[in-house]
């Protein structure tokens, strides 16, 4: 589960900014709550703000993280630039200046805090600490940092990695990889937990994709597990889309021309190099006045059907599993309460029995009320003065449980909305 993401430098971001899980004393909604030790984590979190204000840029910095943990030690080689690095180019102090990133996550009764910081040419910090059940005592197993007077690498590593282990990862993490990653693919268990975390308990969705780029992973994924087509059905059908069935194959086409499905290339047997598969999904409509179901491609479904299917995928695997799935711009097509529905599911402790959790920006206002979310599951974000943005937690701001929060939050009681020039002026007129 995460339990906080610190980013700085990056982006719109240039300070240091830090979104939280962690639950306020507020004892409101406890069903909206993950125990975790002493403490509780939030299930869902929602960040509002104007256009420009840098959600999205929030988004694009774990997924940055992500990918780079994920991805280095195998897609990145020698002397390659790290192109997704973007720093805060505001203010000349910052431009060249290292970007930051650090998660503090819990993995069953374990903690941990792993962290970067890196330009586009290379990593320049490190840093993995364990914190294991009391009594048991903080760990430190990686410190890596670079000596800019020298140019070198400087190597801390715990008392975990045996020396061999230990001479080996240096030798083999290149300048622009990160440790965590080649150690893992090295198969160093120290380093494993942290980054099969990334990834099988951190899903990233952008609803901002359109066509297959958005809907093709899901429907691989129910073409790899037929068995999970009843449930995203089940989502289909309640969102009253008149949808009946669902198919998932996949279509096979030759330099010829010719084409057709994997069941029929399955009958003929053959086997062509040169063949292409393309992952399809049909849908089944039931036709008026007979007793029969007409076929439609997904792509004929409109765009709200589509972006609920592929979220239904996302959602349903991340309560099984117990991730984190983070979302931009989660109401995009989708009608308001049907947005407001799938949180109630993610949120329910009958459908919420993993620690799922769930972060999402959007500017739908409907679900910013006291009766879906906390004070401390509402984030906003705002750019300053020098155009920086600025996180905060509506648990910040002095409210009341009951307050009419959309209300207030249009009306720019708590900031984050757009401050409109004279060109609108006239309007109210």
């Amino acid at each position: 589960m995460l339990i906080e993401f610190r980013v700085a430098n990056f982006r719109s971001f240039k300070e240091e900014q830090t979104f939280s899980f962690v639950a306020s004393k507020d004892e409101k909604h406890p069903g909206n709550l993950i125990p975790c030790g002493k403490f509780n984590l939030l299930k869902t979190a929602v960040l509002y703000g104007a256009n420009a204000s840098g959600k999205s840029n929030l988004f694009h910095a774990i997924l940055g993280m992500w990918h780079h943990v994920v991805f280095s030690a195998t897609r990145i080689n020698k002397g390659d630039p790290i192109p997704w690095v973007v720093p805060f180019r505001l203010d000349r102090t910052t431009d060249g200046e290292p970007s930051l990133f650090e998660v503090s996550l819990q993995k069953d009764d374990t903690r941990y805090q792993y962290g970067f910081t890196l330009t586009r040419e290379r990593i320049h910090d490190e840093w993995l600490y364990v914190f294991p059940p009391p009594p048991a005592r903080r760990r430190h197993l990686l410190d890596r940092h670079l000596d800019l007077g020298t140019g070198k690498t400087e190597w801390r590593l715990g008392r975990l990695f045996k020396k061999r282990a230990a001479d080996l990862l240096k030798e083999m993490t290149g300048d622009n990889v990160l440790a965590l990653s080649r150690g893992a693919q090295l198969g160093m268990q120290p380093l494993s937990d942290v980054y099969s975390w990334f990834v099988y308990r951190l899903k990233l969705f952008d609803s901002a994709a359109v066509g297959s780029s958005l809907t093709q992973p899901s429907i691989r994924h129910l073409i790899q597990n037929p068995s999970r087509i009843p449930a995203v059905l089940d989502v289909l059908k309640a969102a009253d889309l008149g949808i009946a069935k669902i198919e998932a194959l996949e279509e096979w086409s030759f330099p010829g021309g010719r084409e057709g499905t994997t069941q029929e290339k399955g009958s003929t047997g053959r086997a062509d190099d040169d063949e292409i598969t393309v992952p399809k999904l049909r849908t089944f409509h039931d036709m008026t006045g007979e007793d029969m179901q007409v076929a439609f491609d997904l792509s004929d479904e409109s765009a709200g059907t589509q972006q609920l299917f592929a979220l239904s995928v996302s959602f349903l695997n991340a309560l099984e599993s117990g991730a984190t799935i983070v979302v931009d711009e989660l109401e995009h097509s989708m009608h308001p309460l049907l947005t407001r529905k799938l949180i109630e599911h993610f949120q329910s402790s009958a459908a919420n029995k993993n620690g799922a959790q769930l972060l999402f920006t959007t500017h739908d206002s409907t679900l910013m009320t006291p009766s879906l979310l906390r004070r401390d599951q509402i984030w906003l974000v705002e750019k300053n003065e020098q155009g920086a943005s600025e996180l905060l937690s509506l648990y910040d701001f002095k409210t009341r449980n009951d307050e009419a929060y959309q209300r207030n939050y249009l009306a720019g009681r708590y900031g984050a909305v757009p401050n409109f020039g004279a060109f609108f002026d006239h309007l109210g007129d």
